[in-house]
């Protein structure tokens, strides 16, 4: 073997390597959302990743390398639970909830104990209120809202159109903000 293939194979590997230690925590976190399972998303992401490195010599426009991550993952998740249909009841972890626990107290802030405990009673009902909607609007909040991914990834991750991404997007945070104004009214109420 020449000294120049023995080269690429030894840089193909440390790319890869990068690559997974950068995306392994986004790929994770968009399979649990759609499996609501951490050890079945961590299957997917195990599967993700070795399907990847058999097709990583066909990847072409490395730019285009998470989206690519992503649309394995969501079709590993979906044939997954084509085949699994049981629920958890655990769906989202603390690492998955900690983003939209940020849009609920200010960055910098000290707080009480009194505010620290109206915070965490925040969290919860935010990470119910998600939980509570239906799977397809529950994944594309999940997928932009936390993982801040752009219309055009969520439709790939999801294999969808980027209209259909549109519209459940917008229902989602329809029925997310109707159920958070219930839960807050019911804090109100003595």
């Amino acid at each position: 073997m020449s000294s120049r293939v023995l080269q690429a194979k030894v840089d193909a590997r440390e790319a890869f390597r990068d690559l997974v230690e950068n995306t392994h925590s986004r790929v994770y976190r968009v399979a649990l959302a759609l499996l609501q399972s951490p050890h079945e998303a961590e299957e997917v992401v195990q599967e993700t990743f070795v399907r990847a490195w058999e097709a990583f010599h066909e990847l072409r426009d490395p730019s285009a390398t998470t989206s690519w991550l992503l649309k394995i993952a969501g079709n590993l998740a979906r044939d997954k639970r084509r085949l699994w249909r049981r629920r958890s009841n655990e769906p989202f972890d603390e690492a998955t909830i900690e983003p939209l626990r940020s849009l609920l107290s200010p960055e910098g802030t000290i707080e009480s104990p009194d505010e620290a405990v109206l915070r965490k009673q925040r969290a919860d009902s935010l990470r119910r209120a998600v939980e509570g909607l239906k799977e397809s609007h529950r994944v594309v909040i999940v997928l932009r809202e936390i993982e801040e991914m752009t219309y055009e990834e969520i439709a790939s991750a999801l294999s969808i159109p980027v209209g259909t991404v549109e519209s459940r997007l917008h229902r989602a945070r329809e029925k997310l903000a109707k159920k958070l104004r219930r839960l807050v009214e019911r804090e109100k109420t003595p």
